[in-house]
């Protein structure tokens, strides 16, 4: 039986602490390339804006009229590109420990079908982030290090 949408696993794949780089390389892979739908690298700054980041991310997705547009239409139009697309997204240096900001972002990324990742470095502890749910820090590092081994 599915479950209901409220109960969806969260695509959040992977937090990296200080690990830009390797972000990047995996970002950049022609393989990884592949996979993914749609794709977008948002650098996140010290004092997190959740509607700031939210524009910059439908910015990076080719959406640019997004300049004028309120919160809750914001969320929307981000929902409705996201819709039945597999996401690839990297937010770099995210350092927000706010349950409700953090969920006000999550809300229309879950719009994204499964196998969408989104991989999340910080230069802070990963219990900073524990409002992010199914997150499983360093799952990336231990993927490049397997891959390294071959």
């Amino acid at each position: 039986m599915k479950q209901p949408p409220s109960h969806k696993r969260m695509p959040w794949t992977s937090l990296l602490e200080g690990e830009t780089s390797l972000a990047r390389f995996v970002y950049d892979n022609d393989e990884v390339k592949k996979w993914f739908d749609l794709k977008a690298w948002v650098s996140v700054l010290q004092d997190l804006n959740v509607l700031k980041l939210t524009k910059n991310i439908l910015k990076e997705l080719g959406f640019l009229d997004s300049d004028s547009m309120p919160p809750n239409s914001l969320h929307c139009k981000l929902q409705e590109i996201l819709k039945g697309n597999k996401l690839f997204l990297v937010l770099d240096d995210f350092g927000n420990d706010d349950p409700e900001e953090c969920n006000f972002l999550i809300t229309p990324l879950m719009a994204g079908v499964e196998g969408s990742m989104i991989i999340i470095t910080t230069h802070e502890k990963s219990g900073r982030l524990s409002s992010l749910q199914n997150l499983h820090p360093n799952l990336l590092q231990t993927l490049y290090l397997f891959h390294y081994r071959e």
